[in-house]
């Protein structure tokens, strides 16, 4: 299972830097619902939609560790709402990233 966050573009564009060897991006609470080494993307969100994911390295509680090299944009950005904290990306989600992906 995947976690999507939803984040301001700037903050993202900080993160994606090519200079950055790797990223981290701190979560408002523990991945519960899923075993660490199950997680393997990090989705984001910008202006109303997905816009693409990254390869996570390391999921330590609350702290993911991610390469911005693995950055992969989709060409047709997925439109989702706003949201505070992370969800998981299951069910209805996980199809429609699927199809872009």
């Amino acid at each position: 299972m995947d976690i999507l966050v939803y984040t301001r573009s700037e903050a993202l564009e900080k993160k994606l830097d090519p200079n950055n060897v790797v990223a981290f991006w701190d979560l408002a609470g523990v991945p519960r619902q899923t075993d660490h080494c199950d997680i393997e993307r990090i989705y984001f969100a910008t202006k109303g939609a997905i816009r693409g994911h990254c390869e996570i390295d390391e999921v330590y509680y609350e702290r993911i560790t991610f390469i911005p090299s693995t950055w992969s944009e989709f060409a047709n950005p997925i439109p989702h709402h706003q949201f505070q904290g992370f969800k998981y990306v299951r069910g209805d989600l996980k199809q429609k990233i699927e199809k872009e992906d």
